[in-house]
């Protein structure tokens, strides 16, 4: 592995260069909530006529070099491979800190003016469940945190993202909160009202 270029607009590392979520030989398992930027890929380096290499992240450039010595002369030969996109994608940049709902939502230039029945409200401009999903941690692909997406302000571990879906009235509202840390943890947060910051620093991005 030569170069790696990430292009994503949702990649919150300083360093577009990094390797994180590449991976030899298999497909690429997501990254722990706790993982640095790394200069180095996971996995057993690749041998023989085949390799495989996988990626979590998309919208990727990696420049890969092969080496092989037959009859005491060295050969190589480099290739570039381009990723398409993942599911960062679907994220117009690294996501807004917010301490409410309401907040976040104005972060995306969204608006929560909207029905409270229960189902996704584009109107507002948060992410979609299935879009949340397809970032999540370990079991899932591990997009947001390979890109460096941060965790919640009160460091959790869970990583706590708005959606765009809510319910009830008045005082009494509920929305649809993600865990990224495993991607299969749907928590619904009583709001209350806007001044109402106990809920973690969670973030957002919009779709």
């Amino acid at each position: 592995m030569e170069a790696s270029y990430v292009s994503a607009k949702a990649w919150a590392r300083s360093d577009r260069t990094l390797l994180n979520g590449l991976y030899w030989g298999k497909s690429a398992p997501s990254l722990s909530a706790s993982e640095n930027d790394r200069s180095k890929m996971e996995g057993t380096p690749p041998t023989g006529v085949r390799a495989f290499l996988t990626d979590i992240v998309g919208e990727r450039k990696v420049t890969v070099k092969a080496v092989t010595t037959i009859g005491g002369q060295t050969y190589e030969a480099t290739t570039e491979v381009h990723f398409g996109p993942g599911p960062l994608a679907a994220f117009a940049g690294p996501p807004h800190g917010a301490s409410t709902w309401r907040e976040a939502v104005k972060a995306c230039g969204g608006t929560w003016d909207v029905d409270m029945s229960g189902y996704y409200q584009p109107q507002t401009r948060l992410p979609t469940e299935e879009q949340l999903y397809a970032v999540a941690g370990r079991s899932r692909y591990g997009a947001a945190h390979a890109a460096g997406w941060r965790d919640d302000a009160y460091g959790s571990g869970f990583f706590l993202y708005w959606t765009g879906k809510a319910c009830g009235d008045g005082d009494d509202q509920d929305v649809r909160i993600i865990s990224l840390y495993d991607g299969a943890v749907e928590w619904y947060y009583y709001l209350m009202k806007d001044w109402y910051h106990w809920y973690p620093d969670s973030a957002d991005g919009a779709p």
